[in-house]
């Protein structure tokens, strides 16, 4: 569903952070300490409340209970948001169920280049070397590698393999189907507390937008994935 205009009246709510369109997780404890998660999406940004969609749950509507409090968690282009607020109450548009919700406190957490998500997955990469060094060493090598963290602007990883700092690397990357090949930066080496090997913090470098959107809408999708996994959803 399209977001609809403001009416008359109405002023779009002064924020360069949530959009329309933006998915978010509402956050809900309930009486005895456990915890429920709900996904939802932005509809209408008003200026003093927000339309978003009513959750659903095996094709059911989810009618949270208006007034209580909750956690909202925006997935915003610019970054993860959090804030506390209240369900004020139901609105129907053109057969779409949307809650009226009214929030404070809006804080971002952290910047969306910068998010970092801990992650457990192989990989591979080479050493980028100029013409006359591959001529020497016979060609670049492939590493196998295991990342442990990753964000927008770069990640940590493991290996067997020694690097040195400053080095440029290229890494294949894997992520949710989507194979992609970056460009990394050696910023720091360490060697692994309990295993053979070194860690490694890594930036990208030269990185294309696009894919840098893609890696980020990875983590995001990850992070979402986490929240809902937390506690069964169970209609209220």
């Amino acid at each position: 569903m399209k977001s609809r205009h403001p009416g008359k009246g109405e002023k779009s709510m002064e924020s360069a952070s949530i959009k329309p369109g933006d998915k978010l997780t509402i956050g809900r404890t309930s009486r005895d300490g456990s915890k429920h998660f709900y996904e939802s999406g932005v509809d209408t940004i008003l200026s003093d409340c927000l339309l978003i969609y009513t959750p659903m749950f095996k094709g059911d509507l989810v009618r949270l209970p208006a007034g209580d409090e909750y956690e909202f968690l925006f997935y915003a282009q610019d970054g993860l948001y959090r804030s506390k607020g209240t369900i004020s109450k139901y609105l129907a548009q053109n057969k779409v169920y949307l809650m009226q919700i009214k929030i404070r406190n809006l804080e971002r957490t952290q910047r969306r280049d910068f998010y970092r998500l801990d992650v457990a997955f192989d990989f591979t990469f080479a050493r980028l070397m100029q013409p006359e060094e591959q001529e020497e060493s016979g060609g670049a090598s492939v590493y196998q590698g295991t990342a442990r963290n990753l964000s927008g602007g770069g990640m940590r990883f493991e290996s067997e393999a020694e690097l040195r700092k400053e080095e440029h690397i290229q890494c294949s990357l894997i992520l949710k189907d989507i194979f992609m090949t970056v460009e990394g930066k050696v910023l720091d080496v360490r060697p692994c507390e309990n295993t053979q090997g070194y860690r490694y913090r890594v930036e990208f470098v030269n990185l294309e937008s696009s894919l840098k959107d893609k890696i980020i809408r990875y983590i995001f999708d990850k992070q979402r994935e986490i929240f809902s996994k937390e506690k069964k959803v169970k209609p209220v």
